[in-house]
């Protein structure tokens, strides 16, 4: 990527949005180096060298300096991609982690009537979103509503960022990261549990499942129909599956 492209940043996102390349100029505008921490993340070094291999929250360092895309363009984004779904017979979707712009997009969009579909949304994991919407609860615009928080617990498997219980057969001595301390789960949990709205918190690997199930548990009690979420609950341990039930 630096032989291509020397003096533009370049920034290449893996599919499942958990980790990404960036070529040096990207790095430098970012102020990523070799001795860059950050929780929750990983900077890749290979050799003494950056790799530009950035996953989980060593994205967002990159992410920040990226320009948004037009309101306008947006909107005729969602008309293309509604089209498409519509082909497909696919009428309503989740939309999981948006901002409020994202939804004031939406709402734009249905109010000019190019947004026909129902959506589902959750809101991203945003400190500055909680006690206003906690206050104001659940809420429907016509086909929009916002039902809830989209949490991040951990990574993917495939960038092993997923928390596990053992460490990775491939490699050495990791286990992966939860995204952000115990406590920060804790938190948003005890405040929603005041609420109406769902709190849906993606865990894949089997140590995140357990951490996050566990919390629910804390909060919940048992006999509740909150139907908070587990997003993916791809590894579990088979002495935590009635968690689930629990």
């Amino acid at each position: 990527l630096d032989q291509l492209f020397p003096n533009r940043p370049v920034y290449l996102k893996r599919i499942d949005g958990h980790a990404a390349v960036a070529n040096q100029k990207a790095l430098d505008i970012a102020g990523i180096t070799i001795d860059s921490k950050i929780l929750g993340g990983e900077i890749e070094v290979k050799n003494g060298k950056l790799t530009g291999i950035l996953v989980d929250n060593a994205m967002l360092l990159v992410e920040k300096h990226i320009p948004e895309i037009d309101d306008n363009d947006a909107i005729q984004y969602f008309s293309e991609l509604q089209e498409e779904c519509f082909s497909y017979g696919l009428t309503s979707l989740h939309d999981c982690g948006i901002t409020e712009r994202t939804l004031d997009r939406l709402e734009k969009s249905q109010s000019q009537g190019k947004l026909q579909m129902k959506i589902f949304a959750l809101l991203e994991d945003n400190p500055d979103y909680y006690d206003r919407w906690i206050k104001k609860g659940r809420y429907t615009n016509k086909n929009i509503t916002v039902g809830g928080f989209k949490v991040y617990s951990d990574g993917a498997l495939g960038s092993r960022g997923a928390c596990l219980i053992h460490v990775y057969s491939d490699k050495k001595d990791w286990r992966g990261f939860l995204l952000s301390d115990r406590k920060h789960f804790e938190n948003l949990a005890k405040k929603l549990v005041k609420s109406n709205l769902q709190m849906a918190t993606h865990a894949i690997g089997d140590s995140a499942n357990r951490t996050i199930l566990k919390i629910y548990g804390d909060v919940l009690g048992t006999k509740n129909d909150r139907r908070w979420r587990i997003e993916h609950a791809q590894i579990v341990d088979k002495n935590d599956f009635d968690l689930f039930g629990k």
